[in-house]
């Protein structure tokens, strides 16, 4: 990810987030899918942050760069969160909704 993107203009993207240490067995990695549902910045006086809020499996929680991966998802993460999301009640995005995300990620250099 480009650090120069404005996070604010990241909603609706997916990362892959580092959820705990690799897992044992097949596929298991310690990532999966999230999916980025808005930005909260927090300050001290002795340093700034921002932080990604993203939406697991359902559960809505906030996340730092360091468990951000830059490599791809994995077939068995996008399984995984697509079973997870399917599960819970979410929506999966349309084919039209990617084509338009993957026209604003050239759009924004991500």
């Amino acid at each position: 990810m480009n650090s120069h993107t404005p996070p604010s203009q990241l909603d609706g993207f997916f990362l892959r987030l580092r959820l705990g240490k690799w897992e044992q067995g097949p596929g298991g990695t310690g990532y999966c899918v999230a999916r980025i549902t808005g930005v909260e910045n927090e300050s001290s006086t002795r340093n700034s942050k921002t932080s990604i809020a993203v939406n697991v499996g359902g559960v809505k929680c906030l996340v730092e760069s360091q468990y951000i991966s830059n490599h791809d998802f994995t077939k068995d993460e996008l399984m995984a969160w697509w079973g997870a999301t399917l599960k819970g009640g979410g929506n999966i995005p349309s084919e039209e909704d990617l084509r338009l995300k993957v026209k604003e990620m050239k759009m924004l250099g991500v």
